[in-house]
């Protein structure tokens, strides 16, 4: 979730409600997890969901998002460092746009589409195939010595900055 807004102009309101279902959300779904499936059974995967703007300022707009996407991050490191020994891994990822109803506002504009575009070394947006294909992997005995990692599906985008 997001509420585009100048940081200078950010309510404190809106500044909670990111939060509170970006990280709080996030949080309340894996301790649940973990408490009624993994910790017991000693196994299992958690994927959470971040952004590559968790690792990137934007020019504008982003304050509460990239802070959350930022904590996401942080959190998923924390929780694999707590609950490996319950054999429990815990990964993210962090992709750059996939076309939602919620961005296509930004994406159906084609100066931004071909701002966003020039900047991906691949030259396109994330398609929705590009993260099942992330989350099946962590989600597999593939990625079974992989934990605390946040899995950026970008195109290369992160790789130039």
């Amino acid at each position: 979730m997001n509420r585009l807004m100048a940081a200078e102009n950010y309510d404190t309101e809106s500044f909670r409600k990111v939060m509170e279902l970006n990280v709080t959300g996030t949080f309340l779904v894996n301790r649940e997890a973990a408490d009624r499936f993994l910790i017991p059974k000693r196994s299992g995967k958690i994927i959470n969901f971040s952004s590559v703007k968790g690792f990137l300022g934007a020019d504008r707009d982003y304050i509460a998002y990239c802070t959350s996407k930022g904590a996401i991050n942080m959190y998923t490191k924390q929780l694999a460092c707590e609950w490996g020994k319950y054999g429990v891994c815990v990964n993210a990822i962090a992709p750059t746009f996939v076309r939602t109803p919620i961005n296509s506002f930004q994406l159906d504009d084609p100066f931004f589409y071909k701002s966003l575009t020039d900047r991906i070394p691949l030259g396109r947006i994330g398609m929705k195939k590009d993260i099942a294909s992330a989350a099946i992997f962590l989600a597999s005995e593939a990625s079974a010595f992989v934990s605390g990692h946040v899995l950026v599906v970008d195109g290369g985008l992160t790789a130039r900055q």
